[in-house]
């Protein structure tokens, strides 16, 4: 009884060190970037990448066993898109659904109708959006960001299972979200 105790108080102590580390670590990467750090009750990263806003933090999602941290990045493409405009990354069980008669939007490329499901209540000015290559190629280099990517409400969002303590592999998130969010602010606007 006693080993058991002194391993979980152990293990409760490596993870609060753990936690710790990568709190101080998005600290400093605050700091390289130019960004704002917070830390209330979770720690968070704001700032401006390709002139779009920012937000970097984590959630936990789920609850009891499967409850787990995610990493979650957001940029706010600031201008208003079609109506009902959602993006969600295509997955094997929206494949499932189509083939049971479920229907997005098809924008008539390929690669953007085979990527995303696509939903909105203005069809027509979501497809002229998501033709142009200028806002489709930035959505397609999201989804193939590890994580899962989608637009909805003005935003577009990342989440990536885990605390991204890496500063490439968070920077390349960070960048990819926020290229996607000014890709389709520019092609609003044009």
């Amino acid at each position: 009884m006693t080993a058991l105790l002194a391993t979980f108080v152990l293990a409760v102590v490596v993870w609060l060190l753990s936690m710790r580390r990568a709190r101080q670590r998005w600290q400093e990467l605050a700091g390289r970037w130019g960004w704002s750090f917070h830390d209330l009750r979770q720690p968070q990263l704001r700032g401006v990448r390709h002139s779009v806003h920012a937000c970097v933090d984590l959630e936990h999602r789920g609850s009891g066993r499967n409850r787990r941290l995610v990493t979650v990045v957001t940029a706010d493409v600031g201008v208003p898109l079609p109506a009902g405009l959602r993006l969600v990354e295509e997955n094997l069980l929206h494949g499932i659904a189509k083939l049971f008669g479920a229907q997005d939007v098809t924008v008539g490329r390929d690669d953007v109708d085979d990527a995303l499901v696509i939903k909105a209540l203005d069809e027509a000015a979501a497809t002229r959006l998501l033709r142009r290559s200028t806002v489709a190629l930035p959505l397609l280099a999201l989804v193939k960001t590890r994580g899962h990517a989608s637009v909805e409400h003005g935003r577009v969002k990342l989440v990536i299972h885990g605390w991204v303590t890496d500063e490439e592999q968070l920077r390349d998130a960070v960048d990819r979200t926020c290229l996607a969010a000014a890709a389709l602010r520019e092609g609003a606007l044009a």
